[in-house]
């Protein structure tokens, strides 16, 4: 029962912090005049340069009906370009410009700049514990996944 409990306690305080996360987010993706799911994608674009549409999809876990509409707006205002594929007509290949590459170092920066103030004052062994706790949460994730 205890190992239940843990669990649930566990599961709840993830939803918790997810919560968090998405709130402290938004208004720094507001500030710079993006949606949260346009950061989503700047981000995942950031990370692996040249995507297709649908591995952009599962990376970002926005549904792939949705992205279509979200790339186009995000190519009409300059953060992204998509390009068929040469090899396949159907593949529409997603990639940021140099304006999305700026934005991703502003949003970055104003991302560094906040948690900095989230653990000024903090002892350094908090901030030890908290980032091994992720890190660990991280590599169990992953494995799971490989599973």
């Amino acid at each position: 029962m205890a190992e239940k409990n843990n669990r649930n306690e566990f599961l709840s305080i993830m939803k918790f912090a997810q919560t968090l996360m998405a709130e402290s987010f938004t208004p720094i993706c507001r500030e710079y005049g993006i949606s949260s799911q346009q950061m989503k994608i700047l981000s995942a674009l950031y990370h692996k340069k040249n995507q297709t549409v649908g591995e952009l999809s599962q990376s970002t876990q926005i549904l792939r009906s949705n992205i279509t509409s979200v790339c186009k707006k995000m190519e009409k205002d300059g953060y992204l370009v998509r390009s068929r594929s040469l090899m396949d007509e159907r593949v529409v290949r997603v990639s940021l410009t140099d304006k999305g590459m700026k934005i991703m170092k502003m949003i970055g920066d104003a991302f560094t700049q906040y948690y900095d103030h989230l653990l000024e004052g903090e002892p350094q062994e908090t901030c030890q514990v908290i980032h091994d706790g992720l890190q660990k949460l991280c590599e169990l994730m992953e494995k799971s996944k490989e599973e």
